[in-house]
């Protein structure tokens, strides 16, 4: 993993935290969580993706795709909810 592809899905994260919904990336020993909360009928409800460091090494930016699967999750939720 590159830092430009760190640096896009931190960017990603930001942009999908609006409202009620709240988006971060956290880097572990084994690779970076991606999770997300939004508050729905004042209850909170949360989604997280893995991503390891092996699949961050691939070509591809799999920490933004994760960024933006639990920001569609989040927004699936808010829907059901609303």
């Amino acid at each position: 993993m590159n830092s430009h592809n760190l640096k896009a899905a931190a960017r990603l994260a930001r942009e999908a935290s609006r409202g009620r919904r709240t988006i971060e990336i956290v880097v572990t020993e084994i690779g970076v969580i991606v999770r997300g909360w939004t508050a729905i009928g004042g209850h909170r409800s949360a989604q997280a993706c893995d991503v390891t460091w092996a699949e961050l090494s691939a070509a591809e930016d799999l920490a933004s795709n994760a960024v933006v699967m639990v920001d569609r999750r989040l927004s699936a939720m808010e829907g059901a909810g609303a």
